[in-house]
C-alpha cells in the first residue's frame, strides 16, 4: 500500500531519465547533420569565391586563365581561401592544398574541393559557370570541365 508521502517512485524517475536520454540522442544526431551541412556550405562558398577571382584575373589579364591563381591581383586572396578550405578540413595551413585548381591556355579552368567525409564527393565549378557536386576532383588535362 502507498501512503500519503509526496514524491516520485523509482520507476517514474527512471522512465523520465530514459525519455530525456532518447530526446538528447535525437538532438545530437540533428546537430551533427547541421554541422555537416554548414561545413559543406563553407566549402562550396570558397569554391564560388575562387571562381569569382578567376573571372577577375581573366578580365585583368587580356582574357586568359593561364596561371590566374598566381596573378598578383588575386594571389593573396586565393591563398586565404585555400587556407580557409584546409582549415575547414582540419588540416594545417600551407601547401599542399586540398583544393584542386586546374588552368589551361584554352580559356578553361576547373576548381574542386573535397566535401565533408560523411557527405563525400567534391564541390566543383568550371569556366562555364557550372557548379556541381562530383564524385571526382577536377581533371588536370583538357578539357577542364567538372566531372
Amino acid at each position: 500500500m502507498r501512503g500519503n508521502t509526496p514524491g516520485f517512485t523509482l520507476i517514474e524517475i527512471l522512465v523520465v531519465i530514459g525519455i530525456m536520454g532518447l530526446l538528447f540522442s535525437l538532438v545530437i544526431v540533428a546537430i551533427r547533420q547541421v554541422q555537416h551541412d554548414a561545413f559543406n556550405t563553407r566549402i562550396q562558398n570558397n569554391v564560388r569565391q575562387l571562381r569569382l577571382l578567376a573571372e577577375s584575373a581573366y578580365d585583368s589579364t587580356s582574357a586568359s586563365y593561364v596561371n590566374w591563381s598566381q596573378s598578383p591581383a588575386v594571389a593573396g586572396q586565393v591563398a586565404t581561401i585555400l587556407e580557409d578550405t584546409d582549415a575547414a578540413h582540419g588540416n594545417p595551413a600551407g601547401a599542399p592544398y586540398l583544393t584542386v585548381i586546374a588552368e589551361s591556355e584554352a580559356k578553361e579552368f576547373c576548381i574542386s574541393a573535397p566535401l565533408h567525409l560523411a557527405t563525400g564527393g567534391y564541390s566543383c565549378i568550371d569556366a562555364r559557370g557550372v557548379f556541381s557536386t562530383a564524385a571526382d576532383e577536377c581533371p588536370t588535362t583538357a578539357p577542364l570541365l567538372c566531372p
